[in-house]
């Protein structure tokens, strides 16, 4: 006779919220990585830039959120995860402000760094709060529901 497995326990339904709230971070910042690609003509052509100068907006972005990483251990430790999520929001949030108002080139390049720095920050603070309020036997649930989401971002997103 077989032995059938036991469903496993049901994940309550403010852990998903926490995890709905992390992953919407996450999927934003993994959208605004790829979308600015393919608008960089668009954008070169509204300010007036050569095609040099507006790749920087990509880069700067990418540079930010690499550099960015590893400092999230550290401020959470610090100053607490969910804190450091927060700040990484309204960073995020802010940069995206600034992007839409920016002038010229060198603003808008400006402000797609602090939008890689803040999401470098927000993403790994954003697990870490999920991993500190679930219990080890969800993480695998959570997580791998998580990640469909976040990798879909760049998929669903620009187009």
């Amino acid at each position: 006779m077989k032995k059938s497995a036991a469903s496993p326990a049901p994940i309550p339904a403010r852990i998903w919220k926490i995890a709905a709230i992390a992953g919407a971070g996450a999927f934003m910042a993994m959208l605004d990585s790829t979308v600015a690609n393919l608008a960089l003509e668009s954008i070169r052509a509204d300010l007036a830039s050569p095609l040099a100068t507006v790749q920087w907006v990509v880069t700067g972005y990418l540079i930010a959120l690499a550099v960015s990483l590893p400092a999230a251990a550290w401020l959470g430790s610090r100053f607490g995860y969910g804190r450091v999520w927060g700040w990484s929001l309204a960073g995020f949030v802010g940069g995206s402000v600034l992007c839409a108002l920016a002038p010229e080139p060198g603003t808008l390049i400006a402000a797609r760094f602090l939008q890689g720095l803040a999401a470098g920050i927000m993403v790994p603070a954003g697990q870490a709060v999920i991993g500190a309020t679930a219990e080890r036997n969800q993480l695998g649930r959570l997580m791998g529901t998580l990640g469909l989401v976040i990798a879909l971002g760049p998929a669903l997103g620009p187009g």
